[in-house]
């Protein structure tokens, strides 16, 4: 059963299938590489908030489970426990997801493993603090470090505006970037 803010609603990761589906269509209709952000995938009766690489042709080429929950997230999801590094057209990839980029270790590792472009989608907000600039600062900073620090690409994706549901994290920040090291 999902405790915290899901309580009680239709719940996600029953329809990560349906989702993946869905979206590998999606990229083999339009002939695009797609990192779709992220979806809450079930498994064993614990939920993960999970981001796939889908290529061209709706190929799954790999997805990875976030391993630094935000505090949030913590008290619904379980973190995952590995890295995702793969190969693609462009090279070889990495993904992360949201609050991952404050843990430099896993752009280190992954950086290491020789991936050259690593995608960060995520759902960043202001959470009720109304102070976006600090929040951007934060985003400009960590992309730009961990692009730096490993000499790769950073491809963070970030939701804008208002989901209009009155809760505090609900002022998202955007500011989606591509962070290179120069």
């Amino acid at each position: 059963s999902v405790t915290g803010p899901l309580r009680g609603k239709s719940y996600l990761g029953e329809n990560f299938e349906v989702y993946l589906d869905s979206l590998s269509k999606f990229a083999r209709k339009h002939s695009v590489d797609l990192v779709p952000g992220s979806l809450i995938e079930s498994e064993n009766g614990k939920q993960f908030n999970t981001t796939v690489y889908l290529d061209k042709k709706g190929k799954l080429l790999n997805k990875y489970r976030k391993i630094n929950l935000w505090y949030g997230e913590k008290s619904f999801l379980s973190s995952g426990n590995s890295i995702s590094i793969f190969k693609t057209s462009f090279g070889l990839c990495g993904l992360a997801i949201c609050w991952d980029l404050m843990n430099p270790s896993i752009f280190r590792h992954m950086a290491k493993e020789g991936a050259k472009y690593i995608f960060v989608p995520s759902f960043w907000s202001d959470y009720g603090k109304v102070n976006t600039k600090y929040e951007v600062k934060n985003i400009n900073t960590l992309c730009y470090a961990r692009a730096l620090e490993n000499e790769c690409a950073i491809i963070f994706s970030n939701a804008a505006g208002s989901c209009g549901s009155n809760r505090a994290d609900d002022n998202l920040v955007g500011h989606s970037q591509i962070s290179v090291p120069i």
